[in-house]
């Protein structure tokens, strides 16, 4: 009989084996901090006093400065290097970020001028080392390009990272 005991006990120890109820999954959840912060989705030109600076025939570059309604266009906000992605508009010739300034200075020394202010050069596709700041758009143009009453060409600017 206690052989047979024996028996019983081990049956029931196989039988009480934990049975899976069921089985619940997590998926990957990609965490997206934004490097780039827009302040706006359309940036418009500054008109205040300085900020397009307009030179003559033969003269260097001439240049529009870009932001959110005098808000800075756009914040960087930690150290990185987002990728612009852009085709400039007809007329334009080069863009870069300036430093946001909430009162804009007269010329000579305007923000929108980067080889004054320290504006750091966007290329196409490519990463651009930046600090956490605010910024604006300098775009330059040549005004020896431009055909007597036509403008500057509207293009778009994404940030990619």
């Amino acid at each position: 009989m206690l052989i047979g005991g024996l028996g019983l006990i081990a049956l029931i120890i196989t039988v009480s084996a934990a049975v899976t109820i069921f089985v619940q999954q997590f998926p990957s959840v990609p965490v997206n901090n934004p490097v780039v912060i827009p302040h706006c989705t359309s940036v418009t030109p500054n008109t205040m006093t300085g900020s397009i600076v307009v030179k003559g025939v033969g003269e260097d570059k001439s240049y529009v400065l870009f932001n959110c309604s005098s808000a800075q266009a756009f914040d960087i906000a930690s150290q990185s290097s987002p990728i612009p992605v852009f085709t400039l508009g007809q007329g334009y010739k080069n863009i870069s970020a300036v430093l946001h300034v909430t009162n804009i200075p007269q010329a000579p020394t305007p923000p929108c001028n980067p080889s004054s202010t320290g504006g750091v050069p966007l290329s196409n596709n490519v990463a651009i080392p930046m600090a956490p700041n605010p910024y604006d758009y300098c775009v330059g143009y040549d005004v020896t390009t431009l055909a007597p009453g036509n403008g500057l060409a509207a293009f778009t600017l994404t940030w990619e990272q």
